[in-house]
């Protein structure tokens, strides 16, 4: 059992849903070896509310496996309450983002034929940045008709890129990223460690096994982790940060930000955070965001659904 070394939750008295204990979990494994549906877990609390201070200690077990994770809620109730006084800008056009042309699957073990390509443009619509690059799907990884838990599917919601370091957010399906809660796998690939445009060819249907066996010593996979709907996706040179919110929520719900070690590729802290203008019934529900660093995060809120910062 790997569960998560702490969680620190905002004071928000109006908190509509608390914090899913289930998140504090990286993976359960069964007597055999073979990794559980983390539902399947016993917890001594389902939520735990944002809206009393204080320390919760939650208590797991999945047979004769235990762990306990201690959660606290913070003491000030007007964290992140603030006066906004700047005004809306006007956003520039929608730019074309990448996507995966051929997945894995769908039974395509061949090698990546088409780029993915990302576009960026200024508030002008004009085009600032452009990344294009052929990766590896991660999907021979694991078992073509395994379960979620140990499915690494080619679903690809979100991308970032750190020095030589790209990392995706992979879910078992499309749709899967639209739940509440939703879960998947997250791909670290260390680009230096692979010959240039090598990675579309990891598959072994293209190389032989040593050359397969050497490239992906280069590439981590993350245990089954909530991720939200996986496009809010940062990384510094040891942590990978995820924004792991529902993009269809329209409640008073707080901001839960997951930070990944490179090292193991499983969660470490979680946090959640509210931002609200004037008061906390203003909050601000982040549907998408890129920390930039281990103490900078830039946040997009929509206008329709929450009060402008």
């Amino acid at each position: 059992m790997s569960l998560v070394k702490s969680v620190s939750l905002v004071n928000n008295e109006l908190d509509t849903n608390g914090f899913v204990t289930t998140d504090a979990i990286n993976y359960v494994t069964d007597k055999h070896g073979s990794v559980v549906d983390v539902n399947s877990v016993k917890r001594s609390t389902d939520r735990i509310s944002e809206k009393t201070p204080g320390r919760y200690m939650v208590t797991y077990r999945y047979g004769k496996a235990s762990g306990k994770v201690t959660v606290t809620v913070r003491n000030d109730a007007n964290e992140g309450i603030s006066k906004a006084d700047a005004k809306l800008g006007k956003g520039g056009n929608v730019g074309k983002t990448w996507f995966p042309h051929e997945l894995a699957f769908r039974g395509n073990y061949n090698a990546q034929v088409t780029p993915h390509t990302y576009v960026g443009t200024d508030k002008h619509g004009k085009k600032t940045a452009k990344l294009t690059t052929k990766f590896y799907e991660p999907n021979s990884f694991s078992l073509l008709e395994g379960s979620q838990e140990t499915n690494v599917r080619g679903n690809v919601q979100g991308f970032d890129v750190y020095g030589q370091d790209m990392v995706t957010t992979n879910f078992y399906g499309g749709p899967e990223s639209s739940k509440d809660g939703a879960r998947g796998h997250m791909a670290l690939y260390q680009l230096n460690q692979v010959p240039k445009y090598a990675l579309q060819y990891i598959p072994t249907k293209t190389l032989n096994f040593q050359l397969w066996k050497n490239y992906v010593k280069s590439i981590k996979i993350s245990p089954y982790i909530k991720l939200g709907h996986g496009q809010s996706v940062g990384s510094t040179s040891r942590y990978i940060y995820e924004l792991a919110n529902w993009n269809h929520s329209k409640k008073l719900r707080s901001n839960e930000l997951l930070q990944i070690d490179k090292k193991d590729m499983q969660v470490k802290r979680i946090w959640t955070f509210a931002v609200s203008n004037g008061k906390r019934e203003n909050n601000c529900y982040f549907l998408n965001a890129d920390v930039i660093d281990d103490n900078t995060m830039l946040g997009l809120v929509p206008q329709q659904v929450q009060s402008p910062l």
